[in-house]
């Protein structure tokens, strides 16, 4: 009965310790005040289709985002207000990452359960938007996450942007991004994302005009177990042995 009641106790511990559900690990809300602010004011770099100056045609807007009064999770960047700030571009290919994510959440793609980000563009042009992952040094671009979303003017992309969302990460339609001087190149969706851990991430976008806008890049994974659901196991293991 003492046996059965320790197990019954150490699994209650498991279960209130490790249960594998999702939680927010990262959010960017791209907090500014400063309309045409650099990506590099919230620690996001960028690069464009001629590789060329990083920052070229992507900026921040000092307008409202989408949705708003949300903080920043996850990553030391304190946002200048939750409420305005989103990003635009000009390029016509685009990859956006991250440079505040320092790896103390260990993400892969087993964790990983989704990506999303809000999107509204300029006009009706179609624009490819796909959540970008680095992977031992190396860029994969997801499939197209879906139709996009024109607003029309940026003072409408508050109440007008929608959210596009990423779940499937073990599959094999990852596709390289290569940069050298001149260009950036997606390859075909036909390859799995490596195993490792993600050491950054992004968007990746390609359009055909306009002004294509993203906010609010959230990233949802379930945690590593904890150590009492370590322990737990190890200790359901020995009364394993101990049965026997």
């Amino acid at each position: 009965m003492k046996l059965n009641l320790l197990t019954a106790a150490t699994l209650a511990a498991i279960s209130t310790t490790s249960i594998s559900q999702a939680a927010l690990v990262y959010r960017e809300v791209f907090g500014t005040t400063v309309d045409a602010a650099p990506l590099s004011s919230v620690n996001w770099t960028a690069v464009n289709e001629l590789n060329a100056d990083p920052g070229a045609g992507t900026a921040l807007s000092n307008l409202e985002g989408n949705p708003m009064n949300l903080p920043n999770v996850g990553q030391a960047q304190v946002a200048a207000s939750e409420t305005n700030g989103f990003v635009f571009t000009s390029s016509s290919k685009l990859l956006a990452s991250t440079m505040e994510y320092d790896g103390s959440i260990a993400l892969t793609r087993e964790s990983l359960t989704s990506i999303s980000f809000f999107q509204g563009n300029s006009n009706s042009s179609t624009i490819d938007y796909r959540v970008a992952l680095q992977v031992n040094s190396q860029w994969y671009a997801s499939v197209n996450l879906g139709a996009s979303t024109s607003v029309g003017s940026a003072s409408n992309f508050d109440t007008g942007a929608t959210q596009l969302s990423l779940i499937d990460f073990t599959s094999s339609n990852w596709a390289l991004i290569t940069q050298a001087p001149g260009s950036l190149t997606r390859g075909t969706n036909d390859q799995a994302l490596p195993s490792g851990n993600i050491s950054s991430f992004g968007v990746y976008l390609e359009k055909p005009g306009g002004l294509a806008r993203f906010d609010t890049f959230e990233i949802n994974a379930i945690p590593e177990p904890s150590s009492t659901a370590l322990l737990g196991l190890a200790l359901l293991a020995g009364f394993s042995r101990r049965r026997r």
